[in-house]
């Protein structure tokens, strides 16, 4: 069983190779090698992995909020791989002078924009749900 101290320790390191696989990974994005966009945003990867891993540990004791997880997942991986691979694509297109964070600079805003929708519908719909849940628990 993990301690405290050793389960902050672990995150530390945690947060440092994260810290550290992004360093080299915009390095060589910065010097056009497009295979490394996938790790430039290690975090978007593990939050969709982590919804995933929780809506399989939660689906049998409350499947709705399970499959509502796994749909968020799901969507917030494929937006991801989208940016990534038009990224990708973009940088093998782009003459050789061109600057790779002009690149990512041009592909971001359409993958935060696509993420901003999806918060804004989770959250309407979470507070409408929550709402008739309130209500529907002072009739009873």
């Amino acid at each position: 069983m993990l301690t405290a101290p050793l389960a902050f320790a672990a995150f530390i390191a945690f947060v440092v190779g994260l810290v550290l696989l992004r360093r080299y990974a915009a390095g060589r994005v910065l010097s056009r090698d497009e295979r490394w966009v996938w790790f430039l945003f290690p975090i978007n990867l593990l939050l969709g992995g982590a919804l995933l891993l929780i809506a399989l540990i939660l689906f049998p004791q409350a499947p709705v909020v399970s499959l509502a997880a796994a749909a968020f997942g799901l969507v917030t991986l494929a937006l991801f791989a989208s940016f990534v691979r038009r990224t990708q694509r973009r940088m093998r297109a782009a003459p050789p002078g061109a600057d790779a964070a002009d690149i990512l600079l041009d592909e971001f805003p359409r993958y935060l924009a696509g993420m901003m929708v999806i918060g804004l519908i989770i959250g309407i719909g979470g507070g409408l749900l929550l709402g008739a849940l309130a209500v529907m628990e002072g009739r009873g």
